[in-house]
Order: structure tokens, then sequence, then C-alpha cells
């Protein structure tokens, strides 16, 4: 019976002093909150690292870029349609660069080489102005497609899935920019004759590609290729008139 009482007396000690302990942890946590929040804060970061760590998305894969795609792309221009619109995104940008690049080479050489222009001391002020010239033409393009598209078009394609699918196209005609001012070395002539084929064929794919990009129905064709023609032209003229 005593070794009882000893046992209870000993469990009333133990508590008493645990109590007494959370009091005097209390009344130091109401004098300096500061200290208990930061001793709070510590203890979750501990107890939720390691939950967190197991948590954390994994860092997204790099945009890859399949160099045999890009050379199926310049050998067929209208495989770009295989593309998705979206995921490919990055191969209409390169084409658009590709396009760009290659016409600006042509207009280098061109600038460089032709003698009353590098007398008259022409050759960097041209070289600027065909530069914007390309982007105002590449740009016009794009909107002429997208707005006569929506318009006379059965498919509704947002313009970053136009992007992808007629620049893609453009590796081709970047690469015969290329060989045209290559070109000039042998005869001007035939510079001349491989710059306009590459311009009106990178024209005439745009234009058919967009006919099924937007599903266009075959009795609007001929409406379609007049009205995106008249407003690629319209659009090029008055951006071009304002800036130059």
């Amino acid at each position: 019976m005593s070794e009882n009482n000893g046992k209870d007396k000993e469990r009333l000690e133990s508590s008493g002093e645990e109590a007494i302990r959370e009091e005097a942890a209390g009344a130091e946590a109401v004098a300096n909150p500061g200290a208990a929040q930061r001793d709070f804060a510590e203890a979750a970061r501990k107890e939720g690292s390691g939950a967190g760590a197991k948590l954390q998305p994994a860092p997204a894969a790099g945009a890859q870029i399949d160099v045999q795609r890009i050379w199926e792309l310049v050998k067929n221009p209208l495989s770009s349609l295989k593309l998705d619109g979206n995921r490919d995104f990055i191969y209409g940008l390169l084409g658009i660069a590709a396009s760009l690049i290659g016409f600006m080479f042509f207009t280098l050489i061109i600038g460089r080489s032709l003698p009353f222009i590098g007398w008259l001391g022409l050759g960097g002020t041209l070289f600027g102005k065909m530069l914007l010239l390309a982007i105002i033409s590449n740009t016009a393009l794009h909107a002429s497609i997208w707005l006569i598209g929506l318009w006379q078009g059965k498919q509704k394609l947002g313009i970053k899935p136009l992007i992808t699918h007629i620049g893609a196209l453009q590796y081709g005609a970047g690469a015969a920019f290329i060989v045209a001012g290559l070109l000039y070395w042998v005869s001007f002539n035939l510079c001349m004759i491989v710059l306009l084929v590459a311009l009106l064929a990178l024209f005439t794919l745009s234009i058919i590609a967009s006919l099924e990009l937007y599903n266009v129905a075959k009795e609007r064709f001929s409406l379609y290729i007049m009205l995106t023609t008249a407003a690629y032209a319209i659009i090029t003229m008055l951006v071009a008139g304002l800036l130059f």
C-alpha cells in the first residue's frame, strides 16, 4: 500500500514539474513572441522539408530541335502541314529566321557588289532598309492569311499555329535566297531569276498551305486567293509607306 502511495506521489510531482515548465514556456512566449514564432517556423520547416522535396515538379525539358525534320522541310516545304501547331512552334520561328537571314545575305552581296551603290556609300543604308522591308513583308503575309482565313475559312486557326505552319515552309526560300546571292558572281540575270522564283514560290506555297489550314471551300478558292493577295499588297505598301 505504501509502495502504491509512493508511486502516486512521484507521478503527482512529475505532473507538477511538467505543468510548471509549460507555464514558464507560456510566460516566455508572451514576453518574447518573436522568438516563439521563429521556433515554430523552424520546426514546421524541418517537418515539411522532406515532403516538400518530393512535391517539387521536375524541370521542364527544353525544346528539342530535330535537324532531320528541318531537312525534310527544306526538301518538301508543305510537310509543315504535318507539324503540331502549338508543340512545334519553334520550327515556325526558325523557318522565318532562315528566310530573313537568306534574304539579308542576298542583300548584303548585292549591296557590296553593285558599283553605283558602293560609290554612293549606300551599302549599309540599303541593308537596313531591306531588312526592315523583309520583316514587314513577312509580317504582312501572315497577317493577310490570318485575316482572310478567319473570314473565308471553315477552320478558325489562331496566330500561333499559323506561324508554325507558314513559317516552317520558309526554310527552302532561305536556302534559295543564299543561292541567288552566290549566283551574282556567275550571272546577274540568273541571280535575279532565282530570287524572283523563290519569292513567288514562297507566296504560292503559303497560299496553298493556308487553303488547307483554314479548310477553305473549293468554291471560295478564287475569292480567297484574290483577297489574300490584295490584303498582302495593301498591308505591305501601307506599312512600308509609313516607315520609308
